[in-house]
């Protein structure tokens, strides 16, 4: 049987927005101490779980953030990739978000397939490359405030200030495998 907040607002005797704030820790809305306590109590003695559906309904939030993928197939086969995806999905696992891997191929950037998915609101965020889209669906992004964030740096992109830029630090994972090389004998590396 699934427990919804209304079951918990039944044998709490609470009212069902107090029980919703309590349960997303909504820190703006005052409930008692205990009041609190019993609620989050009754809704781990019942193992309640939030429904995704329910939860992007009230919010008008998807919960899901897009790799944007400009060749799949090279993408995921690069070795450095792997430890970027798995983190970013940790990342987001951690904070109630899902990670969705968005294939477009970049011989065709189809802006309308991804801002038809914004619209919709499918999608809340994007990990993506800046060159990946045109500037009408940058400009789109921007005014719905769509968070975007890369790791590559378009200069022409970097002065509109839409994009997030996360800069990668390969230079210890560099260091460790010059050691690693040196100490197992090679000279020339």
């Amino acid at each position: 049987m699934t427990v919804t907040i209304s079951d918990i607002a039944k044998i709490t005797g609470k009212n069902r927005s107090t029980v919703s704030r309590v349960l997303r820790n909504d820190t703006d809305f005052p409930v008692s101490e205990k009041s609190r306590r019993e609620i989050l109590e009754v809704a781990k003695k019942l193992n309640y779980v939030p429904a995704h559906f329910a939860r992007s309904l009230a919010t008008g939030k998807s919960y899901c953030v897009a790799i944007v993928l400009g060749n799949a197939e090279k993408d995921l086969a690069e070795s450095g990739f792997s430890p970027v995806l798995l983190e970013m999905t940790r990342t987001c696992l951690k904070h109630g978000y899902h990670l969705t891997l968005l294939p477009m191929d970049n011989s065709d950037p189809s802006d309308n397939e991804l801002l038809e998915m914004v619209r919709g609101r499918r999608i809340d965020g994007f990990y993506i490359g800046t060159n990946m889209l045109g500037p009408e669906a940058m400009e789109e992004l921007s005014s719905r405030k769509v968070p975007i964030v890369t790791t590559e740096l378009d200069p022409q992109i970097a002065k509109t200030g839409l994009v997030s830029v996360v800069r990668k630090d390969d230079g210890p994972g560099l260091q460790e495998l010059v050691r690693e090389l040196v100490s197992r004998g090679h000279r020339k590396i």
